[in-house]
């Protein structure tokens, strides 16, 4: 009997590999050949770790959530949050965005880039980036609540989320633009 060989990589080093790839490239344009040489994995290596190309976007994708996202949209989240919760996280992301040295910068959201190719993804794909932006609309929706008169903070919160996705597309093609926006939406969201 034979016995199968241990793994000798850290599947997490792979998925963050290959999530960066995903990333910048989409899911569409990214080759297995491309994931091979990101992850420093050969194609049965990749095949038996996470099964295919398609069960590799979603773990890239959910890592990227855990990761980069949730970390960003739990600050709004907390009982206690405010407008400068949601000030910081806009902030925050003007910051990530005007670090165009950095490859993130022009790569925009993983999310939002993603909602872009739902056509030839599968439901699971599609369910997280609902989730996000549920989530995300939430978070802010909890924050704004807390502006004593503030009129429907769901539709504000609706506007809010909607800029935060036109952010992250602009951010590929005019990062300046992008991050000067959320800075403005920053200080708007300071005088309600």
């Amino acid at each position: 009997m034979t016995v199968g060989r241990r793994r000798q990589f850290d599947e997490q080093v792979a998925v963050r590999a290959a999530r960066d790839l995903l990333w910048e490239k989409g899911y569409a344009s990214t080759s297995l050949t491309d994931l091979e040489l990101a992850t420093g994995l050969n194609r049965s290596s990749l095949y038996q770790a996470f099964g295919s190309k398609s069960a590799l976007f979603t773990r890239a994708v959910q890592n990227y959530c855990e990761e980069i996202l949730w970390p960003l949209i739990e600050p709004m989240e907390a009982d206690d949050a405010g407008p400068e919760e949601i000030a910081a996280y806009f902030l925050a992301l003007a910051g990530r965005i005007r670090k165009s040295a950095r490859p993130s910068a022009e790569r925009g959201c993983m999310i939002s880039n993603t909602a872009s190719e739902l056509n030839i993804l599968d439901d699971t794909v599609a369910g997280m980036v609902r989730n996000y932006r549920k989530r995300l609309h939430s978070a802010i929706t909890n924050a704004l609540t807390a502006i004593k008169g503030l009129d429907d903070p769901d539709r504000k919160a609706e506007v809010l989320t909607a800029a935060q996705m036109g952010l992250m597309i602009t951010a590929r093609f005019d990062p300046i633009a992008a991050a000067k926006t959320a800075e403005t939406i920053a200080a708007d969201v300071r005088t309600w």
